[in-house]
């Protein structure tokens, strides 16, 4: 069996082409996982910083998470700028 996928070289360039687009796959997805985790090292400071401050001047989560998300901060690292204040999503809360 495995020496007639060895002899047939249609089938053994399908099976290195398979493995070929895997490894960029899995290369492309641990490339990105690591910028967004440098993305989110870089924001995540500043953006916890603006939140304590927002909520030390009386602002609620929904005003906060509003004006955050319309000035265009991306809303997963908005909720966990929230979080990591201290502002839970209130009960009946709707995204």
């Amino acid at each position: 069996m495995i020496s007639d996928i060895i002899e047939n070289p249609i089938i053994l360039a399908l099976i290195l082409l398979a493995a070929i687009i895997i490894i960029v796959l899995v290369i492309n997805f641990i490339s990105k996982r690591r910028k967004n985790k440098k993305k989110e090292g870089e924001v995540m400071p500043k953006l916890n910083e603006w939140v304590k401050q927002a909520k030390a001047a009386g602002m609620n989560y929904t005003q906060i998470r509003t004006k955050l998300e319309i000035t265009g901060w991306d809303s997963k690292y908005v909720q966990k700028a929230l979080k990591n204040n201290g502002m839970e999503k209130p009960e009946g809360y709707v995204d």
